[in-house]
Parts: C-alpha cells; structure tokens; sequence
C-alpha cells in the first residue's frame, strides 16, 4: 500500500466526516472549501492520487460520487452507532410512480444517526435509470420514510 501525504489523508478525513455527518459524500467544490482553496484544482489531484493509491472509488457521472473503500488512514469514529433494523419490502420504479411490490426480501442495518427517532421507515430496491443525476442508480436501496 503506498503511504498517503498528510493532506492526502485531511481530503480523506473530510470525505469521511462529511459523509458520517450529511449521509452523502462532498462535492470537488465543498471539499476545495473546507480546505480552504480556490482551486478545485488542488481537490481533484488530492482525489486522483487516492483513487491510484486504492483509498477512493470515483463517479464521474455523479457530483457526489467519491466513495471511501479503504479507511486505514481515518481516525476511528469515537463512538460506536447503534443500528436499526429496517425491512427491505420490495422495489420501485425510478421515473413513472408505480406502487411498490411489497414483501419484505431481508432486513437492512441503519446506523441511528441517520434516521429520527419515533419514525417508522422502510427500505425499496430502485428500478431503472432515470435517478442517475441525483445519485441514485439501478439496483440500490433506497429509505424512505413512512407518512400518512
């Protein structure tokens, strides 16, 4: 594994503690502000030196495509997250609104920090493309939370 700059790991921090708090990853242009940068620049060859060295998988077809694959760098979370239990009752169609196929497939963990507490939630499988400028692509699960 190749060693990581010490501002290689701040954009790898940033990227982490900007996901645990907003529950989706920063923009080029929220990361070059945290850090205090004009130049997206500088942000982009950061994140391209830790996609090549395995700590980032990146989208490009998506704003918010950095994804963290490797947190030997992260300084660990200082407490650990309770989780709920949320079924994942069926699918639903991206684009032209379908009622979802309920049935519950599996159960899926959600760390408490990312729902309120006293609601009730439940978990769709999206079908189909026409989500994929808000990040969302075929095949991955959404949760949603249940109103009247």
């Amino acid at each position: 594994m190749q060693r990581l700059t010490e501002k290689q790991i701040e954009v790898l921090q940033m990227i982490h503690d900007f996901t645990a708090d907003h529950s989706y990853p920063p923009t080029i242009q929220e990361l070059a502000e945290q850090l205090g940068v004009r130049s997206k620049n500088a942000v982009v060859k950061h994140i391209d030196a830790l996609r090549k060295k395995g700590h980032i998988v990146k989208d490009s077809s998506t704003a918010r495509g950095i994804r963290i694959v490797n947190k030997f760098y992260l300084q660990p979370d200082e407490e650990v997250q309770e989780s709920n239990e949320i079924p994942l009752i069926g699918r639903v169609a991206a684009g032209m609104p379908i009622l979802a196929v309920e049935n519950i497939e599996k159960h899926i963990t959600v760390p408490n920090h990312m729902i309120k507490r006293n609601a009730v939630y439940y978990a769709l499988r999206v079908q189909g493309e026409s989500m994929i400028d808000a990040g969302i692509h075929n095949q991955d699960i959404v949760i949603v939370e249940k109103n009247n």
